[in-house]
Order: structure tokens, then C-alpha cells, then sequence
């Protein structure tokens, strides 16, 4: 006789006793829990700073090739073809900027793959006694009184290893808001501390926790 369905990737919660219990869940992280971590959001090339570097070479080509108008007095031209060159490599690079994000992230998603980031599974439990997890052969465990920070935004919990690297718990692992706030009240009440939200270290990225981090930082 077969026991009960899960959803592949799925383990349910397992419940000790009223006080005392395990999560656990087995999952792999894909591309975007990673640079959630990684990077300040999911989103490479975010659209704003990218057309703001398309704009600046458009303008920087504008006064190149167009300031001989400027020169020869004709103002009008010169302004009206610097505005039509700065539009028109904003419009191209907005045009291009969906078909980069696709050759970027395939490009790092098969990198990270390769190294065995991303589409590995891990086995993970979160318990009295901290957060534990396998992955690629090798297990880590961390006590509460390890752990660097807890954090939390609509995509995961972050339990920070240390300033630098997180174990992601992604939000696609909870069935439903209820699973999630039964996971963070008592995760609070183990750690004996918040989880920090909208979170602070995640939105720095790795760069900008390496720079907070670095000696020239603290002066």
C-alpha cells in the first residue's frame, strides 16, 4: 500500500510534539535564489542602470560627432542631432536589454551548474539546536548562537553563516502563508531574535558586503 503524494522537492514539515519540532525540506536552489544572495536582486542588468549607460554613450558620441555643428554655429542641429543619438541608443539599449539578460543568465546558470551551486540537491533541517544541511557529500551544522543574522523577504529566509554567505530557505518550500508563519515564530523562538525584514545584508549584494567589510571601510 503507498503512502500519501508530495510534490517532487518536497518534504513536510515533521512535528515532534507541541514544543519541540523539525523542518525539514529537500530542494535544490535554482539561478535566482542564488543571486538573491549573490547580487542585490534576481534581475540582471536591472533596466534603469543599464539605459543610464546607454544614455551616457549616446551622449558621449553626440558631442563627438555632432560638435563641429556646435563649432560652425549651427545650435539647432547640434542639439537636435545629439537628442536623436542619445534616444536612440536609450531605444536600443532597451531593446536589447531582454535578449542580454537571457544570454547572461544562461551563460552563469551554466557555469553555476558546473560547479555545483545551483540544481544540487540539498538536505536541510532547522531545529532546536540550529540549521543543518547536506549537499554534494558534505554536511554543515551551525548552532544559533553561529549564526550571523536571520532575515526574510517574499522570496526566503536567510540564515547568514557568516557577513558573507547565507543558507536560503526559498518561499516556494512553504504550502502556504500559515507554513510560513509557523516556520518564522518558531525559528524566532529558538534563535531568540528576529528575523530582519526587508533584509539588509541581502540587498547589499556580495560586492557590497565585501566592501563593508574591508579595512578601508572602518575608517
Amino acid at each position: 500500500m503507498s503512502g500519501p503524494e508530495h510534490q517532487p522537492g518536497r518534504v513536510p514539515l515533521v512535528a515532534q510534539s507541541a514544543r519541540e519540532r523539525d523542518f525539514r525540506r529537500e530542494f535544490a536552489l535554482n539561478l535566482d535564489d542564488h543571486l538573491s544572495v549573490a547580487f542585490r536582486s534576481p534581475q540582471l542588468l536591472p533596466a534603469a542602470p543599464a539605459l543610464w549607460v546607454a544614455g551616457a554613450i549616446g551622449l558621449f558620441l553626440a558631442l563627438w560627432l555632432h560638435f563641429p555643428s556646435f563649432q560652425a554655429g549651427q545650435t539647432g542641429r547640434f542639439l537636435l542631432l545629439g537628442a536623436a543619438t542619445v534616444a536612440g541608443f536609450v531605444l536600443a539599449g532597451a531593446l536589447l536589454l531582454r535578449p542580454l539578460r537571457w544570454v547572461l543568465r544562461g551563460h552563469l546558470g551554466r557555469r553555476l551548474r558546473r560547479l555545483g551551486v545551483i540544481d544540487s540537491v540539498i538536505s536541510a533541517t532547522v531545529n532546536r539546536n540550529g540549521v543543518h544541511f547536506s549537499a554534494g557529500g558534505q554536511t554543515l551544522s551551525v548552532n544559533w548562537q553561529g549564526i550571523h543574522a536571520l532575515e526574510e523577504d517574499d522570496r526566503a529566509f536567510y540564515f547568514w553563516l557568516s557577513p558573507l554567505d547565507a543558507h536560503p530557505w526559498p518561499a516556494r518550500l512553504f504550502a502556504d502563508q500559515t507554513e510560513r508563519q509557523e516556520f518564522r515564530e518558531t525559528v524566532q523562538n529558538w534563535a531568540g531574535r528576529r528575523f530582519v525584514s526587508p533584509p539588509v545584508l541581502a540587498r547589499m549584494g556580495r560586492a557590497g558586503r565585501e566592501r563593508q567589510l574591508s579595512p578601508e571601510s572602518w575608517l
